[in-house]
């Protein structure tokens, strides 16, 4: 292949027409108007050349800066592949002064440290470009700096990289036959190859400059908001280059369309991914429309395209997002209807505001995706500062003497806009004042130099003709510029810059966002903030900070806003507004909500130390302290949710942190009714020495079990990992390697931690771990902000997925209302020992036979008084991350064995199969004897016969599939009694899921309790 680089930008000659006509003379099978068109013109011999190296180049110096217009000092004669009249080496030099050329450009290095071990090792990288998704596969933006600098024309190692999956390996010697087909709607079906595309003898070959840009440019800023679904791009999702090759009109005419019924043409890669190639569509008559120049293009900047952007060959459709530009194009379909492929139909949407992430994967919200309505083709009005930079911090002098305006110093700022459709930017606007008053921008549009009129018109550059003269659309990206003096930017008024652009459609930039599931189409005014620091010497420091950088270590003001509580949905930012943040102080101005009076106004006794633990438990009752007031939960201990142990766990101790983060407004306003007194102060004091005491105590001996009812734990984070994008698993050690974790079946433990500028959060979680000596497992489904009012995310699970390995959070249990109690000792002393007998206030006796195993009492139950009962049937009902305690409980029934006589029957819900948590676990205990599980999915990808589990259903948890796990549980046992009736008491139902679940479940229990043998809710647990 070293001969190939050095045959670099090889001069080819045709020795037929000029490249903007067909060559008729020679073969007229390439004639659109003639009756047969059997085969193209191959006659001429092309090499193509691939990418040169670094040395054969020339001498490139980097370019100090972005000039005006103009990439770069190009002094370089390069030759170039040219098919056509030019019959000399292309000497660029003669270009220089009237219109833009590529800047420097080497092809970086193999980043084997980094893709050595995916598919795309072959592919070389820059190390500049910011990865979006990790190492595989490849999407990524420049710095907006190093991008910016590059003018207008983007280096191909600068440019953004959108990739969906592995990249073709495309091997230099197979370029020449790599082919593509056109076929559907057409009389004269095609198969080109990469020779025949590329021959100006077939076609006329083009160089246009075009900016192509990622519909999910600035999509960090809608994550900030609400995670979307899509990755979080900065500001640089867009690139600029000059494209060659031939117009697809060109090629669709040689196929002679079906005129009454074509109406789309589909494009799809050679790349191999989850649901078939990428593919989209875009409408014919855009691609028969000149002005719109959709082109298929073999060059960027007159290098071969490189293998993320598309080589060898590649579709661009200026004007409209990157996501219809499909790269490695292997086929066009001419058709009667938009593309078919599933990424035309599930990427590439603004999907309706309205419309949830939750909802939008339910078989209702799925119409939305196919609706052709909410694709996205041209590209909106967006722009961009550039600079000041982000985190740049510029010095500003103190004045000395009064300056006339002229003489002042300034600060020009930069930065970038583009339309869509080949619409032109025809204002940029900025202000200081939150868009309170505006002022106008300069705007130079370098792409205008093209089709100036001192470009001789037939004028070729890279073998393709620089057809622009008479084209007035702009594809391409425009800078703006305007100087705001020093004095401007200290002002007290002052706290931000803030830009919109304006196209000749009177389209304007919005001042908030419209937030989509897909995030994309970002573009509300961009917003800089300054930060501002006063010195001694009466000089002011600037530091200006963007919404949202790329980079993962870069916080904008977005996130941090967010931290400090401030309402980022909202335009309103710098104004004083009750609940908005004030930017211009830097404090928050929050709405302060009246705190929720817990005390009786009629009970004034005061409390000492001797007389609260006096009623700790197992004494005469179960109090406990809440802000320095006293409250007896004697009353509540078989109402409260969590069951009694909530309560006693509590009892005699202040659980001021924990009530405070754990309970809700209605709970809170219920207290008064238990409020009994104030603790004096010396009993405050005497509270407060334990508590430290507690703290410092340490055992001589290490522990046994963990677990402790009463005080806070810490527990490090060991490993995690993502499931799914919403679930994350976390691995916690405990103290030594020994250590169980002591928590019995169904029960719970609470997990504390305050989340970074946030207040202490507690939250109950069941483990689903085995109980391996030493760690316990959490599988934890995060909720993330939607960036909506009355739609915030978990707190806890958030502040979970924000933990780093080696950080801590605080344990302490178990709690909770239902216990079951395995017949097998053998389940105890095994590695999964999920409780000991020893940890219950009443340990299960040990069976000796198998009647003794059937009579034994294996549930307690706080509604049933806490008293152990007898169940051999489990109705076991739930969804999503539900199935952790109820996978804990079937696990424990599974373990005693043939033996037994206890049943469960679980009906798990899910919207898809990527969403069934612990799925192989389960499939391992279920027998179809005594433990039976069915999933319900209500929108699966595919057939549900290929989802890997025994049973599966389309659709979601209902009466009937509950219905059949009572039938399935009953089966078998004939009548009992004389009444005819199932004894009451031997089924309970389990029941985790959201609200809209356990209404529903309650619902079904109260009608058919009798039919199922349930007597209430005393046999119905709601974990």
């Amino acid at each position: 292949m070293d001969s190939i680089y050095k045959k670099i930008f090889k001069r080819i000659r045709s020795s037929s027409s000029p490249p903007n006509s067909r060559n008729t003379s020679s073969s007229s099978t390439m004639n659109p108007n003639t009756e047969h068109h059997d085969h193209i013109n191959t006659t001429l011999q092309f090499t193509f050349p691939p990418t040169p190296a670094a040395s054969d180049r020339g001498d490139m110096s980097p370019p100090s800066g972005r000039s005006s217009g103009t990439s770069s000092a190009f002094n370089v004669s390069r030759k170039c592949s040219i098919s056509g009249a030019l019959d000399i080496a292309e000497d660029l030099s003669v270009h220089k002064e009237l219109f833009p050329l590529p800047p420097p450009s080497v092809m970086p290095k193999l980043r084997e440290d980094v893709d050595e071990d995916t598919p795309d090792a072959h592919v070389p990288r820059d190390e500049r470009l910011i990865p979006l998704t990790g190492a595989h596969p490849f999407n990524c933006e420049a710095p907006l700096s190093d991008l910016f600098n590059s003018g207008f024309l983007t280096p191909p190692e600068l440019f953004y990289v959108r990739n969906h999956g592995a990249v073709p390996k495309v091997e230099d010697e197979a370029i020449m036959d790599w082919e593509v087909t056109v076929e559907g709607l057409v009389s004269n079906p095609l198969t080109l190859s990469f020779r025949d595309i590329c021959s100006a003898a077939n076609f006329p070959q083009y160089t246009l400059p075009i900016t192509l840009v990622c519909a999910g440019n600035r999509r960090k800023e809608q994550n900030v908001v609400r995670k979307s679904q899509g990755f979080s791009w900065g500001p640089a999702g867009l690139s600029t280059s000059l494209f060659t090759g031939p117009m697809l009109s060109d090629i669709i005419n040689l196929a002679r369309p079906d005129r009454r019924r074509a109406k789309y043409v589909w494009f799809e890669g050679a790349d191999k991914l989850p649901h078939g190639s990428y593919g989209t569509s875009v409408k014919l008559s855009w691609v028969m429309d000149p002005a719109k120049g959709i082109m298929l293009a073999y060059k960027m900047n007159g290098e071969m395209l490189r293998p993320d952007h598309g080589k060898p060959i590649r579709v661009v459709v200026p004007g409209m997002i990157g996501g219809r530009s499909v790269k490695w194009l292997k086929k066009i379909v001419v058709s009667d209807t938009p593309s078919t492929n599933w990424y035309h139909y599930y990427d590439n949407r603004v999907i309706p505001n309205p419309i949830t992430p939750e909802f939008s994967k339910t078989e209702d919200g799925d119409k939305f995706w196919r609706d052709e309505r909410f694709a996205i083709y041209d590209l909106n009005v967006n722009s961009a500062v550039a600079y000041p930079a982000h985190d740049e911090v510029v010095e500003v002098k103190p004045k000395m003497e009064e300056l006339a305006a002229e003489e002042e110093e300034s600060y020009t700022v930069r930065g970038y806009a583009y339309g869509g459709g080949g619409r032109r930017i025809t204002r940029v606007e900025v202000s200081l004042d939150q868009g309170a008053s505006w002022r106008l921008a300069n705007i130079e549009y370098p792409e205008d130099a093209y089709r100036h009129l001192n470009v001789p018109e037939d004028t070729h550059l890279f073998g393709g003709k620089l057809d622009m003269t008479w084209r007035d659309s702009c594809f391409c990206w425009c800078f703006w510029n305007i100087k705001i003096a020093h004095s401007e930017l200290i002002a007290p008024s002052t706290s931000n810059i803030v830009v919109r652009a304006m196209d000749e459609s009177l389209a304007l930039q919005p001042k908030e966002m419209y937030w989509s599931v897909l995030g994309m189409m970002n573009n509300p005014w961009f917003r800089v903030i300054i930060h501002k620091e006063t010195r001694e010497d009466g000089s002011v420091k600037l530091k200006f900070q963007h919404p949202a950088p790329a980079e993962i270590k870069k916080l904008g003001w977005m996130e941090q806003v967010k931290k400090e509580g401030g309402n980022i949905m909202d335009g309103n930012w710098g104004q004083k507004k009750a609940g908005v943040l004030d930017l211009v102080g830097g404090e928050t101005t929050q709405e302060v909500k009246p705190a929720i009076v817990m005390t009786s106004p009629d009970v004034n006794r005061v409390i000492e130390f001797e007389e609260l633990k006096d009623h700790a438990p197992k004494g005469k009752g179960s109090w406990f302290v809440v802000e320095g007031e006293v409250y007896d939960g004697t009353p509540f201990l078989n109402e409260h949710p969590g069951g009694a142990p909530s309560i006693t766990a509590v009892g005699g101790l202040d659980c001021t942190e924990e009530f405070q983060a754990i309970h809700s407004e209605t709970a809170k306003l219920m207290m008064k009714k238990y409020h009994i007194g104030t603790l004096s102060p010396q009993a405050k004091a005497a509270l407060v020495a334990e508590a430290n005491a507690d703290t410092t105590e340490v055992s001589a001996a290490p522990r046994p079990i963990f677990l402790n009812a009463k005080s806070w734990l810490p527990s490090r984070l060991l490993t995690k990992t993502a499931i799914s994008h919403d679930t994350i698993l976390l691995r916690f050690g405990l103290e030594h390697a020994q250590q169980r974790l002591g928590l019995p079946i169904g029960q719970h433990i609470l997990i504390k931690t305050t989340p970074k500028g946030g207040k202490v959060t507690i939250r109950a979680y069941t483990p689903i771990s085995q109980q391996t000596p030493g760690e316990v497992t959490l599988l934890v489904k995060v909720y993330r902000d939607e960036g909506v009012e009355g739609k915030r995310g978990g707190v806890m699970s958030q502040a979970l997925d924000a933990l780093a390995v080696g950080e801590t959070i605080q344990v302490k249990g178990p709690t909770g209302k239902f216990t079951y109690l395995p017949t097998n000792t053998s389940y105890f002393s095994s590695t999964h020992n999920i409780t000991t007998a020893s940890s219950l206030e009443t340990p299960p006796p040990t069976p000796t036979t198998i009647q003794d195993n059937m009579e034994l009492m294996n549930v307690t139950f706080a509604p049933s008084g806490s008293k152990p009962r007898r169940v051999t049937k489990f109705l076991m009902i739930c969804a999503g991350t539900g199935i952790t305690p109820i996978y804990q409980v079937l696990q424990a029934a599974f373990t005693e064995g043939n033996d037994s006589a206890v049943k469960c029957f679980v009906a798990y819900g899910n919207r898809a199969e990527d969403d069934m948590l612990c799925k192989d676990e389960i499939e391992r205990i279920v027998d179809g004897r005594r433990t039976r599980v069915v999933h319900a999915l209500s929108n699966p990808k595919g057939d549900v016969g290929e989802v890997r589990a025994r049973e599966v259903r389309r659709g979601r948890v209902g009466l009937e599939l509950v219905q059949e796990g009572v039938e399935w549980l009953n089966a078998g046992e004939g009548e009992r009694g004389a009444s005819g009736k199932r004894e009451e008491g031997d089924m309970m139902v389990l029941v985790c899921g959201p609200e809209g679940l356990e209404r529903a479940v309650r619902g079904w229990v109260e009608e058919r309790r009798g039919e199922w043998g349930v007597r209430g809710v005393e046999d119905v647990c709601f974990f």
